[in-house]
């Protein structure tokens, strides 16, 4: 049991990674490129700027992927090794505290003092029901280096579906097409992560994709605004 839940929470943790740096890679990319196109830049140079912003995303996203999963980890490893501290030095502490909590489970007092009497014979089962019960984390951290690759190469797969149309047409027709691509997408991205916030799959995808847009429209009127601000 203890497997699947660990596997469920895995398979969690990589999708919220997968959603996070697609959205990011989408939303970025087709801003710039919005940007660029409003100022009537060169399709070469929107294309190398597109490229350079997925690059350096990619990295940025990877490398603060790892560094938070890494502190996270961190931390709760300070918290178990405590709480493996007061076990050998306030025994008795950590037991009145195991016993507050499935008091406030429903346990009655003669259930309490067999479940904790139960417990605390063994000191690894004792450690483990502490770490669940009282930090509530599992046995197992997520891979700090899995979290920032998937969120590092999700972002170059969101960040190439707007800029793909700029290698194939010119004049205005590929931001409109790179638009459409990532409005889709994020569609398809936001639906999906209904499953985690429990949200109605589609006001989820229809949520980023307004998102987007507003996004890239207002990238858009900007770089119109630097246009015309330079040709005063």
């Amino acid at each position: 049991m203890k497997k699947e839940e660990s596997l469920i929470v895995k398979q969690g943790s990589l999708l919220r990674e997968v959603i996070f740096g697609l959205n990011d890679g989408l939303v970025s990319t087709l801003s710039l490129l919005a940007g660029f196109s409003g100022a009537n830049v060169a399709n070469s140079i929107i294309i190398l700027g597109g490229l350079a912003e997925i690059l350096a995303g990619s990295m940025s996203m990877g490398l603060g992927a790892y560094i938070s999963t890494k502190s996270e980890e961190d931390y709760y490893k300070s918290k178990i090794e405590k709480e493996k501290r007061s076990i050998e030095d306030i025994p008795n502490i950590e037991i009145r505290e195991l016993k507050e909590l499935y008091r406030k489970k429903g346990f009655n007092q003669k259930e309490i003092n067999l479940i904790v009497g139960k417990i605390i014979k063994h000191k690894a089962t004792w450690l483990d029901t502490l770490v669940h019960e009282k930090i509530g984390i599992g046995e197992k951290f997520e891979d700090p280096k899995i979290m920032g690759l998937v969120n590092g190469l999700s972002f170059v797969i969101g960040g190439l579906f707007p800029i793909l149309p700029f290698f194939f047409f010119n004049a205005s027709s590929p931001l409109l097409i790179g638009t459409l691509f990532a409005l889709v997408v994020l569609f398809i991205i936001g639906s999906l992560k209904s499953k985690i916030s429990n949200k109605n799959w589609f006001s989820s995808g229809l949520e980023l994709s307004v998102v987007c847009l507003i996004a890239a429209a207002l990238s858009y009127l900007a770089g119109k605004l630097i246009l015309l601000l330079g040709n005063l």
